[in-house]
């Protein structure tokens, strides 16, 4: 299921799987999405999991909200 991705910097992405880990160090994981399985016409994003503002799913219903509101 596709679940569309709100970044704090106004990007939006849509986001059908993703990969995510660590780098030694770090306080937030990062985020590679939409590389396995790759998906047809759909880019490959990088982000981390502190830039997230909102993700919904397909019928817009918030399946997160980082600001709380």
């Amino acid at each position: 299921m596709a679940t569309l991705v709100v970044l704090r910097d106004g990007r939006w992405l849509i986001v059908h799987n993703i990969a995510w880990g660590y780098d030694m160090g770090d306080q937030y994981a990062h985020i590679t999405s939409n590389i396995s399985p790759s998906m047809a016409g759909d880019p490959i994003d990088f982000f981390l999991t502190s830039g997230v503002r909102e993700a919904l799913d397909p019928a817009g219903t918030l399946l997160l909200d980082s600001d709380g509101r």
